[in-house]
């Protein structure tokens, strides 16, 4: 998992380069953007070609399918659980586990569902849309952000605490804070308004 990571990154890296290398000024992104997607002007611009822009863009449409995947996988598991605790109504619709298939379809549907419904909000105010995503970003941040916060505010005052076999000792300290700030910059960036105001 962590080389995973390392691997991922160099080669998202790399992407964002040659994006950033091969993409127009923003000027002529904004002016020919009437409906497109930017990430579609970029390739177009890049490539020259509608055959290898129409293949790299089903390349990432394979990639956010198979992370969608995962991601209602695991979403219909958490709501899962969380009906089997008694969390949520409806429990014993919710626990329900296919015979057939060993899984928790109900759960794995109205998790679909909800996925549906959400990105049907892109089609009517894309505004609405960002701003959701924008949100579900933050959301994450702030659960990344607990961790760091809690070992700087209480673990550094010699309390009693159970670390594991792994420790970073004083270098633990700088990257709780680098943790704490990085995610404060992404809550104040996340916050910006898509379109600027006039005045």
């Amino acid at each position: 998992m962590v080389w995973s990571v390392f691997i991922n990154g160099a080669m998202g890296f790399v992407w964002v380069i040659t994006l950033l290398y091969v993409s127009p000024d923003l000027n002529t992104v904004l002016a020919e953007n009437n409906g497109a997607a930017t990430i579609v002007i970029i390739l177009s611009a890049a490539f020259k070609s509608l055959g290898a822009t129409i293949f790299v863009e089903l390349l990432l449409i394979y990639i956010g399918t198979v992370a969608s995947v995962g991601l209602t996988a695991s979403a219909s598991r958490m709501m899962w659980a969380f009906a089997r605790d008694k969390g949520f109504p409806f429990q014993q619709f919710l626990t329900h586990i296919s015979q057939k298939w060993q899984v928790p379809v109900n759960a794995i549907v109205i998790i679909v569902i909800i996925q549906m419904l959400i990105g049907t909000i892109n089609f009517g105010n894309t505004t609405a849309f960002q701003a959701i995503l924008s949100l579900a970003t933050i959301a994450i941040l702030f659960t990344y952000l607990v961790p760091p916060a809690l070992m700087l505010l209480y673990a550094r005052r010699n309390m009693k605490i159970q670390y594991g076999p792994f420790r970073l000792r004083r270098f633990g300290i700088f990257l709780n804070l680098v943790s704490c700030g990085f995610t404060f910059l992404f809550f104040v960036l996340l916050n910006f308004p898509s379109v600027q105001a006039p005045y």
